[in-house]
């Protein structure tokens, strides 16, 4: 697995997954112009994000960020997704996130990162679980939901020193 920005001819394969969640994945519909603008920044920390590439088996299998969009200074969001089931559960999210989260504090100047999932999404709690994020709070019918009722979301958090404790834990 390895982290990249997006080749140009990559953004049809992008903008089909993220067009194609169901709301509770993804927030929203995205504007195409818009999609192909973070494409084509890829790979640079912007005043909105640090938008990757997620790379394994020579193929493109999903996209990583580090957003700070709306966010106190210092302060990222990380957004995660793999594009099909066939390469969910097999440690790429994992190293993903690794990578990235110490890429935000180690270069980017972190002081914490935080991310939320939803409640049942068991997988990504576990990765950020296993990396030390930390629980901290359930945001009731955050995310949007076909039916119109919302879908709960949980929040964890890492600061830069839990992430000093917990990054020599990472093999």
């Amino acid at each position: 697995m390895s982290l990249r920005p997006f080749a140009p001819d990559e953004f049809d394969v992008f903008w089909r997954a993220v067009s194609s969640r169901d709301p509770t994945v993804a927030l929203g519909s995205m504007d195409p112009d818009r999609l192909r603008e973070r494409v084509e920044a890829s790979g640079r920390l912007t005043e909105r994000e640090l938008l990757l590439a997620i790379e394994a088996g020579g193929r493109l299998i999903g996209s990583i960020q580090g957003y700070r969009d709306g966010l106190p200074d210092g302060v990222f969001g990380l957004g995660i997704d793999l594009f099909e089931e066939r390469d969910r559960g097999k440690g790429h999210g994992t190293a993903a996130a690794k990578t990235i989260v110490a890429r935000l504090f180690d270069t980017e100047g972190a002081r914490r990162v935080e991310a939320g999932t939803a409640l049942d999404n068991v997988a990504m709690r576990a990765v950020l679980e296993r990396l030390g994020f930390k629980q901290e709070g359930i945001l009731r019918s955050w995310y949007p939901s076909q039916d119109g009722n919302g879908v709960d979301s949980v929040v964890y958090g890492m600061t830069r020193d839990d992430y000093e404790e917990v990054r020599t834990t990472w093999t």
